[in-house]
């Protein structure tokens, strides 16, 4: 289709309601445009049509036969526009938001919170993709994403959603009734993800040296996370996580929180985003917020937790 051979689509439109609603005056209140505007836009399209279309007829106007007939063709032409732009509205409200996340996320995170969405936006349909690996949003694989990092993805968009104040746990059948001692920390087993740092980081923040590499163990956040509750292990975790685990006691803080720099970040592709994406990222945003501001109250009220030295004194 050669599309230079078109008028710019202002002077069509000009000419299609004119021939619609009888007059200049009548195109130009619908288009929201001058009469003079519209007589303007319409002599253009006769110009290069090389031919008439309208024709002053007493008070009124008519069109000519080659007027009636490009009329015809551009009913039709703008119908089946209008027809393809709301089937187009119509999917995309309509269609499933794809959302994507870490599983250790998904399960201590969004699960928790997910009756607050459903209440909030009872009309989101949506598919959840919980997987360790970063899905192509580029490719749309998915349209919004968690991930944890640094927010720094070529090509996308990335706002942050919840800062990472990371805590070490374990459950209380392993802290003896002094607390958490040094020699306690030194004879824990430990459980973190692959490709982490996240014990090292603590125990030099500690001031402690890293554990042998017989004391930890490898596997995924949602997997060490429920090793630590049943009592196989100790990990370092974001706070936020394990917070109802620490209110029920099924979970013990081996020190206060340690805020180490990357988070999770809420990221899609450059530009509009559809209905219920956009509902579905600004309800994560909004929850987010909400649940930094109950932290930050409940923070205050906390006691410190401080590293002890056993009985022996060693």
């Amino acid at each position: 289709m050669n599309y230079h051979q078109l008028q710019p689509l202002a002077a069509l439109r000009a000419f299609e309601a004119t021939a619609r609603l009888g007059s200049f005056s009548a195109a130009a209140r619908a288009l929201g445009v001058t009469p003079a505007a519209v007589t303007q836009s319409v002599r253009a399209l006769e110009s290069h049509l090389g031919q008439a279309l309208a024709v002053r007829e007493g008070r009124g106007m008519a069109l000519t036969a080659e007027g009636v007939q490009l009329a015809d063709g551009l009913g039709d032409g703008f119908g089946a526009i209008l027809s393809a732009v709301e089937a187009a509205r119509a999917d995309a409200r309509a269609r499933p938001a794809q959302l994507t996340m870490t599983p250790v996320f998904s399960t201590n995170w969004f699960m928790p919170r997910y009756a607050r969405l459903r209440a909030a936006h009872p009309d989101i349909d949506l598919n959840l993709f919980p997987t360790g690996s970063v899905v192509n949003l580029a490719a749309g694989e998915a349209e919004l994403a968690i991930r944890f990092g640094s927010g720094a993805w070529d090509g996308l968009t990335s706002t942050p959603l919840v800062t990472a104040a990371y805590i070490a746990v374990a459950a209380p059948s392993l802290i003896p009734s002094e607390g958490p001692t040094l020699e306690v920390l030194h004879g824990l087993h430990w459980l973190q993800e692959p490709d982490s740092d996240d014990i090292a980081q603590w125990m030099r923040l500690q001031g402690l040296p890293q554990p042998k590499s017989s004391r930890v163990t490898l596997m995924p956040g949602n997997m060490a996370l429920e090793a630590a509750r049943a009592g196989q292990g100790a990990v370092v975790i974001t706070r936020l996580f394990v917070d109802d685990d620490i209110a029920a006691g099924r979970l013990v803080p081996l020190s206060d929180d340690l805020r180490i720099g990357d988070g999770y970040h809420i990221v899609h592709r450059p530009g509009p985003l559809r209905p219920p994406v956009k509902a579905l990222r600004s309800w994560f945003l909004q929850t987010a917020a909400e649940d930094a501001r109950a932290d930050r109250r409940a923070e205050q009220k906390r006691p410190s937790i401080m590293l002890g030295r056993s009985p022996t004194g060693r």
